[in-house]
């Protein structure tokens, strides 16, 4: 990425492109252009999974 957004101006901008109060994190492809082709889009993800949860039940 060529000059990558802060952390908080992402969230603002995944939060406005969302059809959700929850951000999500599924890619955001930017193009300068679109043209009559097809696409390929190679991407490789991590999973971590020292994630940690708290639920809490209510009733």
């Amino acid at each position: 990425m060529k000059n990558p957004p802060s952390f908080e101006d992402e969230i603002k901008i995944r939060l406005a492109l969302a059809y959700s109060i929850l951000p999500t994190f599924s890619p955001i492809i930017v193009l300068d252009e679109i043209k009559e082709q097809k696409y390929e889009i190679k991407l490789n993800s991590h999973i971590y999974e020292d994630v940690r949860e708290n639920l809490v039940k209510i009733g």
